[in-house]
Protein backbone atom coordinates (compact mmCIF):
# COMPACT_ATOMS: atom_id res chain seq x y z
CA UNK A 1 0.00 0.00 0.00
CA UNK A 2 1.47 3.34 -1.11
CA UNK A 3 1.79 6.22 1.30
CA UNK A 4 -1.36 8.41 1.48
CA UNK A 5 -3.27 5.85 -0.60
CA UNK A 6 -6.84 5.27 0.68
CA UNK A 7 -7.39 1.98 2.50
CA UNK A 8 -10.65 1.36 0.61
CA UNK A 9 -11.81 2.82 -2.69
CA UNK A 10 -15.34 2.09 -3.92
CA UNK A 11 -16.00 2.75 -7.62
CA UNK A 12 -19.43 2.63 -9.30
CA UNK A 13 -20.59 0.20 -6.61
CA UNK A 14 -24.13 -1.10 -6.99
CA UNK A 15 -26.05 -3.79 -5.17
CA UNK A 16 -29.44 -5.22 -6.08
CA UNK A 17 -31.55 -8.07 -4.76
CA UNK A 18 -33.65 -9.24 -7.68
CA UNK A 19 -35.22 -6.18 -9.30
CA UNK A 20 -34.72 -4.05 -6.20
CA UNK A 21 -31.66 -1.82 -6.24
CA UNK A 22 -30.34 -1.28 -2.69
CA UNK A 23 -27.68 1.35 -3.30
CA UNK A 24 -25.62 3.04 -5.98
CA UNK A 25 -22.29 4.51 -4.80
CA UNK A 26 -20.40 6.28 -7.61
CA UNK A 27 -17.19 6.83 -5.60
CA UNK A 28 -16.07 6.64 -1.99
CA UNK A 29 -12.69 6.68 -0.23
CA UNK A 30 -11.98 5.41 3.29
CA UNK A 31 -8.67 6.29 4.90
CA UNK A 32 -6.55 4.29 7.31
CA UNK A 33 -6.83 4.83 11.07
CA UNK A 34 -10.20 6.60 10.98
CA UNK A 35 -13.62 5.81 12.42
CA UNK A 36 -16.44 5.84 9.86
CA UNK A 37 -20.11 5.51 10.70
CA UNK A 38 -22.89 4.59 8.27
CA UNK A 39 -26.42 5.56 9.28
CA UNK A 40 -29.74 5.01 7.56
CA UNK A 41 -33.17 3.41 7.97
CA UNK A 42 -33.69 -0.35 8.12
CA UNK A 43 -33.31 -1.96 4.71
CA UNK A 44 -31.11 0.82 3.32
CA UNK A 45 -28.14 -1.50 2.83
CA UNK A 46 -25.88 -0.65 5.79
CA UNK A 47 -25.06 -4.27 6.66
CA UNK A 48 -24.69 -5.19 3.00
CA UNK A 49 -21.98 -2.56 2.56
CA UNK A 50 -20.01 -4.07 5.46
CA UNK A 51 -20.37 -7.57 3.99
CA UNK A 52 -19.12 -6.32 0.62
CA UNK A 53 -16.14 -4.58 2.26
CA UNK A 54 -15.33 -7.87 4.04
CA UNK A 55 -15.62 -9.83 0.75
CA UNK A 56 -18.44 -11.90 2.24
CA UNK A 57 -20.73 -10.72 -0.52
CA UNK A 58 -20.13 -9.53 -4.07
CA UNK A 59 -21.56 -6.30 -5.46
CA UNK A 60 -23.92 -6.49 -8.41
CA UNK A 61 -21.54 -4.23 -10.29
CA UNK A 62 -18.60 -1.96 -9.57
CA UNK A 63 -15.39 -2.58 -7.68
CA UNK A 64 -13.94 -2.36 -4.17
CA UNK A 65 -10.20 -1.77 -3.90
CA UNK A 66 -8.55 -2.67 -0.58
CA UNK A 67 -4.96 -1.45 -0.19
CA UNK A 68 -4.87 -0.99 -3.95
CA UNK A 69 -6.09 -4.51 -4.81
CA UNK A 70 -9.37 -5.38 -6.49
CA UNK A 71 -10.87 -7.11 -3.45
CA UNK A 72 -13.42 -9.40 -5.05
CA UNK A 73 -11.23 -10.41 -7.97
CA UNK A 74 -7.95 -10.85 -6.11
CA UNK A 75 -6.16 -14.21 -6.15
CA UNK A 76 -5.25 -13.40 -2.53
CA UNK A 77 -8.76 -12.61 -1.27
CA UNK A 78 -8.50 -14.92 1.77
CA UNK A 79 -5.37 -13.17 3.03
CA UNK A 80 -7.00 -9.79 2.44
CA UNK A 81 -10.02 -10.95 4.45
CA UNK A 82 -7.74 -11.96 7.31
CA UNK A 83 -6.72 -8.32 7.68
CA UNK A 84 -10.32 -7.50 8.62
CA UNK A 85 -12.76 -8.63 11.27
CA UNK A 86 -16.52 -8.23 11.15
CA UNK A 87 -18.63 -8.30 14.31
CA UNK A 88 -22.29 -8.92 13.58
CA UNK A 89 -25.25 -7.35 15.37
CA UNK A 90 -26.18 -10.73 16.88
CA UNK A 91 -22.80 -12.48 17.15
CA UNK A 92 -22.44 -16.23 17.50
CA UNK A 93 -20.22 -17.36 20.39
CA UNK A 94 -18.94 -20.85 21.06
CA UNK A 95 -20.60 -22.57 24.03
CA UNK A 96 -17.57 -22.28 26.26
CA UNK A 97 -15.83 -19.64 28.37
CA UNK A 98 -15.16 -16.01 27.55
CA UNK A 99 -11.40 -16.73 27.49
CA UNK A 100 -11.67 -19.65 25.05
CA UNK A 101 -13.92 -17.67 22.70
CA UNK A 102 -11.41 -14.85 22.50
CA UNK A 103 -8.45 -17.24 22.20
CA UNK A 104 -9.95 -19.21 19.30
CA UNK A 105 -8.62 -17.03 16.46
CA UNK A 106 -5.11 -17.16 17.87
CA UNK A 107 -5.18 -20.93 18.36
CA UNK A 108 -6.10 -21.61 14.74
CA UNK A 109 -3.15 -19.42 13.78
CA UNK A 110 -0.91 -21.73 15.85
CA UNK A 111 0.45 -19.06 18.17
CA UNK A 112 2.52 -20.03 21.18
CA UNK A 113 0.44 -20.60 24.36
CA UNK A 114 2.24 -17.80 26.21
CA UNK A 115 1.54 -15.36 23.39
CA UNK A 116 -2.10 -16.44 23.30
CA UNK A 117 -2.47 -15.90 27.04
CA UNK A 118 -0.85 -12.48 26.89
CA UNK A 119 -2.88 -11.26 23.91
CA UNK A 120 -6.19 -12.58 25.25
CA UNK A 121 -5.70 -11.04 28.68
CA UNK A 122 -4.64 -7.69 27.19
CA UNK A 123 -7.71 -7.65 24.94
CA UNK A 124 -10.11 -8.66 27.70
CA UNK A 125 -8.67 -5.86 29.81
CA UNK A 126 -9.31 -3.40 26.98
CA UNK A 127 -13.01 -4.41 26.71
CA UNK A 128 -13.46 -4.58 30.48
CA UNK A 129 -14.07 -8.33 30.76
CA UNK A 130 -10.86 -9.60 32.36
CA UNK A 131 -12.70 -10.30 35.63
CA UNK A 132 -15.10 -12.78 33.97
CA UNK A 133 -12.72 -14.55 31.59
CA UNK A 134 -13.68 -18.01 32.97
CA UNK A 135 -17.43 -17.38 32.83
CA UNK A 136 -19.51 -19.41 30.36
CA UNK A 137 -20.94 -17.24 27.60
CA UNK A 138 -24.43 -18.60 28.33
CA UNK A 139 -24.30 -16.56 31.55
CA UNK A 140 -23.54 -13.22 29.89
CA UNK A 141 -25.78 -10.24 29.27
CA UNK A 142 -26.39 -9.02 25.71
CA UNK A 143 -23.88 -6.21 26.18
CA UNK A 144 -21.24 -8.59 27.52
CA UNK A 145 -21.78 -10.93 24.56
CA UNK A 146 -21.18 -8.00 22.21
CA UNK A 147 -17.97 -7.06 24.03
CA UNK A 148 -16.72 -10.66 23.87
CA UNK A 149 -17.37 -10.64 20.12
CA UNK A 150 -15.45 -7.37 19.75
CA UNK A 151 -12.57 -8.82 21.80
CA UNK A 152 -12.53 -12.00 19.69
CA UNK A 153 -12.24 -9.90 16.55
CA UNK A 154 -9.73 -7.48 18.02
CA UNK A 155 -7.31 -10.02 19.52
CA UNK A 156 -5.97 -11.00 16.08
CA UNK A 157 -4.97 -7.35 15.56
CA UNK A 158 -6.93 -6.68 12.36
CA UNK A 159 -6.22 -3.66 10.24
CA UNK A 160 -9.97 -3.08 9.82
CA UNK A 161 -12.74 -3.67 12.33
CA UNK A 162 -16.26 -3.78 10.86
CA UNK A 163 -19.01 -3.34 13.46
CA UNK A 164 -22.63 -3.95 12.48
CA UNK A 165 -24.95 -2.07 14.89
CA UNK A 166 -22.65 -2.79 17.87
CA UNK A 167 -25.02 -1.29 20.44
CA UNK A 168 -28.39 -2.50 19.11
CA UNK A 169 -30.38 -4.42 21.74
CA UNK A 170 -27.81 -3.49 24.41
CA UNK A 171 -28.52 -1.81 27.76
CA UNK A 172 -27.44 1.78 28.40
CA UNK A 173 -24.45 0.85 30.58
CA UNK A 174 -22.99 -1.42 27.90
CA UNK A 175 -23.73 1.14 25.18
CA UNK A 176 -21.44 3.61 26.96
CA UNK A 177 -18.80 0.93 27.52
CA UNK A 178 -18.83 -0.12 23.85
CA UNK A 179 -18.59 3.52 22.72
CA UNK A 180 -15.55 3.98 24.98
CA UNK A 181 -14.02 0.77 23.59
CA UNK A 182 -14.42 2.00 20.01
CA UNK A 183 -12.59 5.24 20.82
CA UNK A 184 -9.87 3.39 22.74
CA UNK A 185 -9.29 0.98 19.84
CA UNK A 186 -8.72 3.90 17.50
CA UNK A 187 -6.36 5.66 19.89
CA UNK A 188 -4.29 2.65 21.00
CA UNK A 189 -4.42 0.34 17.97
CA UNK A 190 -4.67 2.72 14.99
CA UNK A 191 -7.33 0.33 13.69
CA UNK A 192 -9.67 1.54 10.98
CA UNK A 193 -13.25 1.13 12.25
CA UNK A 194 -16.27 1.11 9.96
CA UNK A 195 -19.53 0.81 11.85
CA UNK A 196 -23.22 0.93 11.11
CA UNK A 197 -25.68 2.39 13.57
CA UNK A 198 -29.35 3.36 13.72
CA UNK A 199 -28.36 6.16 16.10
CA UNK A 200 -27.14 9.35 14.34
CA UNK A 201 -26.15 10.88 17.68
CA UNK A 202 -23.82 7.97 18.38
CA UNK A 203 -22.41 8.22 14.86
CA UNK A 204 -21.48 11.89 15.26
CA UNK A 205 -20.13 11.28 18.76
CA UNK A 206 -17.71 8.53 17.67
CA UNK A 207 -16.88 8.90 14.01
CA UNK A 208 -14.39 11.07 12.16
CA UNK A 209 -16.81 11.00 9.24
CA UNK A 210 -20.47 9.99 9.00
CA UNK A 211 -22.15 8.71 5.85
CA UNK A 212 -25.92 8.52 5.47
CA UNK A 213 -27.70 6.09 3.15
CA UNK A 214 -31.00 7.39 1.90
CA UNK A 215 -32.86 6.77 -1.34
CA UNK A 216 -30.08 4.40 -2.59
CA UNK A 217 -27.39 7.07 -2.28
CA UNK A 218 -24.61 7.55 0.27
CA UNK A 219 -23.80 11.11 1.30
CA UNK A 220 -22.35 13.18 4.13
CA UNK A 221 -25.69 14.94 4.59
CA UNK A 222 -26.86 15.07 8.22
CA UNK A 223 -29.99 12.88 8.20
CA UNK A 224 -32.08 13.01 11.35
CA UNK A 225 -35.75 13.41 12.21
CA UNK A 226 -36.63 10.60 9.80
CA UNK A 227 -40.34 9.83 9.60
CA UNK A 228 -42.43 7.52 7.40
CA UNK A 229 -45.97 8.58 6.49
CA UNK A 230 -48.23 9.94 3.75
CA UNK A 231 -48.04 13.08 1.61
CA UNK A 232 -51.31 14.60 0.37
CA UNK A 233 -52.60 17.84 -1.14
CA UNK A 234 -54.50 20.24 1.10
CA UNK A 235 -55.52 23.84 0.42
CA UNK A 236 -53.02 24.28 -2.39
CA UNK A 237 -50.04 22.88 -0.51
CA UNK A 238 -48.47 19.52 0.27
CA UNK A 239 -48.92 18.03 3.73
CA UNK A 240 -47.06 15.13 5.31
CA UNK A 241 -49.10 13.30 7.98
CA UNK A 242 -47.79 11.10 10.80
CA UNK A 243 -49.32 10.44 14.24
CA UNK A 244 -51.92 13.19 13.61
CA UNK A 245 -49.08 15.67 13.09
CA UNK A 246 -49.21 17.60 9.80
CA UNK A 247 -46.01 19.00 8.27
CA UNK A 248 -46.01 21.41 5.34
CA UNK A 249 -43.39 20.65 2.70
CA UNK A 250 -42.31 21.41 -0.86
CA UNK A 251 -42.42 18.34 -3.11
CA UNK A 252 -44.00 16.74 -6.15
CA UNK A 253 -44.50 13.50 -4.19
CA UNK A 254 -47.95 12.19 -3.32
CA UNK A 255 -48.62 9.07 -1.25
CA UNK A 256 -46.27 7.10 0.97
CA UNK A 257 -42.98 8.84 1.65
CA UNK A 258 -40.04 9.18 4.01
CA UNK A 259 -39.05 12.66 5.17
CA UNK A 260 -36.08 13.99 7.09
CA UNK A 261 -35.38 17.35 8.69
CA UNK A 262 -31.86 18.52 9.46
CA UNK A 263 -31.81 19.23 13.23
CA UNK A 264 -29.74 22.33 12.50
CA UNK A 265 -32.68 23.73 10.48
CA UNK A 266 -35.09 23.53 13.42
CA UNK A 267 -35.45 26.52 15.73
CA UNK A 268 -36.26 25.88 19.38
CA UNK A 269 -37.73 28.65 21.55
CA UNK A 270 -39.49 29.00 24.92
CA UNK A 271 -42.29 31.01 23.24
CA UNK A 272 -43.81 30.86 19.74
CA UNK A 273 -41.17 31.95 17.22
CA UNK A 274 -42.16 34.92 15.09
CA UNK A 275 -41.31 33.88 11.53
CA UNK A 276 -42.80 32.95 8.17
CA UNK A 277 -41.96 29.28 8.75
CA UNK A 278 -45.07 27.18 8.19
CA UNK A 279 -44.28 24.41 10.66
CA UNK A 280 -44.42 25.19 14.37
CA UNK A 281 -45.31 22.79 17.18
CA UNK A 282 -45.50 22.99 20.94
CA UNK A 283 -43.84 20.17 22.86
CA UNK A 284 -41.93 19.06 25.91
CA UNK A 285 -38.19 18.45 26.16
CA UNK A 286 -37.57 14.76 26.86
CA UNK A 287 -33.80 14.49 26.35
CA UNK A 288 -30.76 16.77 26.49
CA UNK A 289 -27.23 15.57 25.75
CA UNK A 290 -23.90 17.10 24.73
CA UNK A 291 -22.29 16.09 21.44
CA UNK A 292 -18.82 17.58 21.17
CA UNK A 293 -19.35 21.37 21.01
CA UNK A 294 -23.14 21.26 20.62
CA UNK A 295 -26.22 20.17 22.55
CA UNK A 296 -28.80 17.72 21.24
CA UNK A 297 -32.36 18.43 22.41
CA UNK A 298 -35.21 15.99 21.76
CA UNK A 299 -38.69 17.52 21.91
CA UNK A 300 -41.88 15.44 22.10
CA UNK A 301 -44.42 17.37 20.03
CA UNK A 302 -46.47 14.40 18.90
CA UNK A 303 -43.37 13.34 16.98
CA UNK A 304 -39.91 13.35 18.53
CA UNK A 305 -38.03 16.27 16.95
CA UNK A 306 -34.26 16.39 17.40
CA UNK A 307 -32.75 19.87 17.49
CA UNK A 308 -29.08 20.88 17.64
CA UNK A 309 -28.21 24.09 19.50
CA UNK A 310 -25.03 25.66 20.82
CA UNK A 311 -24.16 25.28 24.50
CA UNK A 312 -24.54 29.05 24.89
CA UNK A 313 -28.09 28.99 23.48
CA UNK A 314 -29.01 26.08 25.73
CA UNK A 315 -27.92 28.06 28.79
CA UNK A 316 -29.52 31.33 27.63
CA UNK A 317 -32.91 29.67 27.08
CA UNK A 318 -32.57 27.63 30.32
CA UNK A 319 -33.53 24.47 28.47
CA UNK A 320 -34.27 21.57 30.82
CA UNK A 321 -35.93 18.19 30.59
CA UNK A 322 -39.65 18.75 31.10
CA UNK A 323 -39.60 22.33 29.81
CA UNK A 324 -42.34 23.36 27.40
CA UNK A 325 -40.91 24.77 24.15
CA UNK A 326 -41.77 25.40 20.52
CA UNK A 327 -40.00 23.87 17.51
CA UNK A 328 -40.20 25.73 14.21
CA UNK A 329 -38.90 25.01 10.71
CA UNK A 330 -39.58 25.96 7.09
CA UNK A 331 -41.40 23.79 4.58
CA UNK A 332 -38.25 23.94 2.40
CA UNK A 333 -36.23 22.31 5.21
CA UNK A 334 -38.19 19.05 4.81
CA UNK A 335 -36.43 16.56 2.54
CA UNK A 336 -38.70 13.98 0.88
CA UNK A 337 -37.66 10.49 -0.30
Amino acid sequence: MKMNEPLFVLRKLKKSFGDREIFDIPYLELLQGKIYAIVGPNGSGKTTILRILNALERPTSGKVFFKGEDLHNSSDVLNLQREMTMVMQNPYLFNTTVYKNVAYGLKVRNLDKKDIKRKVEETLELVGLAHIKERKVTNLSGGEVQRVAIARGLVINPEVLLLDEPTANVDQVNIKLIEEIVLTIKEEKDTTIIMTTHNPTQAYLLADKVFSIMNKSITETYYENIFQGEVRRANGTKIFSKNNIEICLVSDRIGKAIISIDPRDIIISPTPFDSSARNSYRGTIKEISEIRDQVKVVVDAGLDFTVMVTKESCVEMALMIGSEVFVTFKASSVQVY
